[in-house]
């Protein structure tokens, strides 16, 4: 087995260390960041080679002179260091504008699976087609009783008391709403299993379940954060995936979820999601 080599920026300054093979951890060399710029290996040394103003090469420090190391592996190890490094700056030189990209297709996405279940209410809650409340609509009114058994003045003429008319129910009840309901149905759970299969606008707390729970939460909202411990615990037996809204939060909440949704793995993002109902994080836990 070899020895692996890695670095991390501390401050100013990088930290090379080494994995030996009884994984014992042993920090080679702490290298100032701005000697970074002019580093080569030469006889297994990791060289330093400084310039003037001129562009003239004027001097030449080694660094690590350790003949148990690689020094071209602890090479590799900074310039890996270093390109992380610029990634990051430059995806967070980024981050104003990719937040504000995020927050309106995720707003847009909100907006259209709030309507579709806007119109599913309507459909299934609002009209009163039943059988019985037609009969009812279209049952004649009898008059009272007491007006039935009053003796009028003339005794020959009985008031008539109207027949009770077979009353035609129409065809168009509840039973042909049904087609409609089923279909806004089950196009509501069409578009929430693509959006979620997706996985660009939601965060997955558990998979590998038969059925799906879906959740609109809001970072700022009260009642979510009251709901959470029963999402740890429905995670367990179903699919639960969180849709993030800023409906009560709204630019604070965007903010907060914007860096959620950009981390590609799904358990960082969910470990975030958690982390945003925590304590340390400036928010009451239920």
């Amino acid at each position: 087995m070899t020895i692996e080599y890695f670095a991390t920026r501390i401050a100013k300054h990088i930290s090379v260390q080494a994995i030996w093979p009884d994984g014992r951890t042993e920090i080679i060399a702490v290298l100032p960041r701005d000697a970074l710029s002019g580093l080569v290996t030469r006889n297994n040394q990791l060289i330093h080679i400084a310039f003037d103003a001129m562009g003239t090469r004027n001097r030449e420090t080694v660094l690590i002179d350790k003949q148990e190391h690689n020094a071209d592996q602890i090479l590799t190890a900074i310039d890996s260091c270093l390109r992380l490094e610029y990634l990051m700056e430059r995806r967070f030189s980024r981050t104003p504008l990719f937040r504000g990209i995020i927050a309106s297709v995720v707003l847009f996405v909100m907006a259209t699976i709030g309507f579709s279940l806007f119109r599913y209410v309507d459909r299934v809650f609002w009209d009163d087609t039943t059988p019985e409340a037609v009969q009812t609509a279209g049952e004649p009114r009898l008059l009272p009783p007491h007006l039935n058994h009053t003796v009028p003045l003339n005794e020959g003429i009985q008031l008539p008391v109207p027949p009770k008319k077979d009353v035609q129910v129409p065809e168009k009840t509840i039973t042909s709403k049904n087609p409609e309901a089923a279909a806004a149905r089950h196009n509501l759970a069409t578009v929430l299993k693509r959006n979620a299969d997706r996985g660009m606008f939601t965060i997955n707390l558990s998979s590998g379940h038969e059925r799906t729970l879906f959740a609109f939460l809001d970072p700022a909202c009260p009642n979510c954060r009251l709901l959470e411990p029963a999402l740890k615990r429905l995670a367990s037996d179903f699919n639960v995936v969180i849709y993030p809204v800023s409906v009560i939060g709204g630019e604070e909440s965007t903010d907060r979820v914007a860096p959620l949704l950009c981390e590609k793995d799904a358990q960082k993002r969910a470990a975030g999601w958690h982390r945003l109902y925590s304590a340390d994080n400036g928010m009451m836990t239920p």
